[in-house]
């Protein structure tokens, strides 16, 4: 493993890139840049940047990047370079950008922000902020209503048919999960399994956030979303916690999937 070299400035981040890049190039380039000494960090987010492909197979199955052309699964991407570049990489650095979404030099003053935008470009970030409303915060806005209703229910509640997280989808979008299930099939032609993986979720929820916006009254919508950050900053606080952060400290674009995730009551029945 080699040692991890000294963090770039932000300008040195918001350097323009050049050539698109298809995912054999792109893993190749991004080991000559680690080689030739270039910081990960900006090296990761320079061969991003370039990257063309909307999805991939690998190892057995296919990694989406970009949901319905439209939402774009950066952490996605970046764990697929950081696995093909991994004995170049300074390993605690890289699990925190991973696991917990945290940058080795991005914070909150917004600075950094601009400087992300400018590093991936512009068309990237655009998809890159789909992903995170169209995902990220769909998924908290039913972890939220979930969690209201295990708090409102009796205590036995938890364990009875339907379950919380199944009330969830009946209390955001007004129908039951099997029902939604069913409109998206019919209306995306895409099929949510049984064992769906976590992709497969992912593109459900986009339409989930795209269906809630068309159906919900917009106060409704904005109490929803309201309780979700709510939610949002008690995770992070948790995240922070976890890894002895201070609370300012964040990475760019505010990449929370991995946190969510750490909720135990999240979705645990999705089926």
């Amino acid at each position: 493993m080699v040692e991890a070299v000294s963090h770039p400035t932000v300008s040195s981040i918001a350097t323009a890139a050049e050539g698109s890049l298809n995912p054999e190039e792109g893993v190749n380039e991004f080991a000559r840049q680690l080689e030739a000494g270039i910081s990960w960090y900006p090296a990761l987010l320079n061969v991003i940047s370039r990257w063309t492909a909307p999805s991939e197979y690998i190892d057995g199955r296919t990694r989406h990047y970009l949901i319905n052309g439209e939402a774009f699964d950066w952490l996605s991407l970046a764990e697929r370079l950081i696995i093909s570049a991994e004995s170049l990489l300074p390993a605690e650095e890289t699990e925190k950008l991973v696991v917990f979404g945290i940058s080795p030099i991005l914070s909150r003053d917004g600075h950094e922000e601009i400087a992300f935008e400018a590093a991936i470009g512009a068309a990237k970030y655009r998809t890159f902020l789909n992903y995170q409303y169209g995902v990220i915060v769909e998924q908290l806005v039913l972890a939220a209503a979930e969690e209201k209703l295990i708090k409102n229910a009796s205590i036995f509640a938890a364990i009875q048919r339907p379950y919380p997280d199944e009330q969830a989808f009946k209390e955001v979008y007004g129908e039951p999960f099997k029902k939604l299930r069913s409109h998206y099939r019919g209306a995306s032609g895409l099929l949510l399994p049984e064992n769906a993986t976590r992709e497969d979720f992912e593109h459900f929820l986009y339409w989930l956030s795209k269906y809630r916006v068309r159906h919900m009254e917009p106060a409704r919508i904005a109490s929803d979303t309201r309780r979700a950050m709510i939610l949002l900053s008690r995770l992070e606080q948790r995240r922070n916690r976890f890894i002895n952060q201070s609370s300012d400290s964040l990475t760019a674009g505010s990449v929370y999937l991995y946190s969510i995730e750490s909720n135990p009551h999240f979705l645990s029945r999705p089926s």
